[in-house]
């Protein structure tokens, strides 16, 4: 009866498919085409590789770096999980990375946004690309 009262909250996955939406839409802006290959994988880096040149001079929050780092990351993990066709969004609960967003496939967690973020930061010492092939089954850089 009164259900109307409850709002109807996204999922965390319905979450990052909107994140990689518009990571998708700010690509543009660089004239850069995203289409959840595994090829735009290195699109992704080439964006980051500006945000973070572009930092130096800008000097953005920790909210912007925030905000790129789920809206790139969620893009890298969605590319990831229509190329195995599995995968889920968690945010885990326990342990020394409690609170950290993740893509689970299987029995493995990879941090894209996590990754992400240290790319804004760091720079190409923490290239994406790298952590995305290494989750490619049969890849030369996969690691069970």
């Amino acid at each position: 009866m009164f259900n109307f009262l409850k709002k109807n909250s996204p999922t965390l996955e319905e979450t990052m498919k909107e994140y990689s939406k518009r990571a998708i839409e700010h690509a543009k802006r660089f004239d850069t085409h995203l289409d959840f290959s595994d090829e735009s994988i290195s699109n992704v880096e080439r964006v980051l590789d500006i945000l973070y040149n572009s930092a130096k001079k800008e000097s953005p929050s920790e909210q912007d770096y925030t905000v790129f780092a789920n809206t790139y990351g969620a893009y890298i993990g969605e590319t990831l999980i229509k190329k195995l066709g599995k995968g889920s969004w968690t945010i885990l609960k326990d342990g020394d990375f409690a609170g950290a967003l993740a893509l689970q496939i299987d029995d493995r967690f990879t941090f894209f946004p996590a990754k992400v973020y240290r790319r804004l930061k760091n720079g190409a010492e923490d290239n994406v690309e790298h952590l995305y092939l290494s989750c490619i089954p049969n890849n030369a850089l996969y690691l069970k």
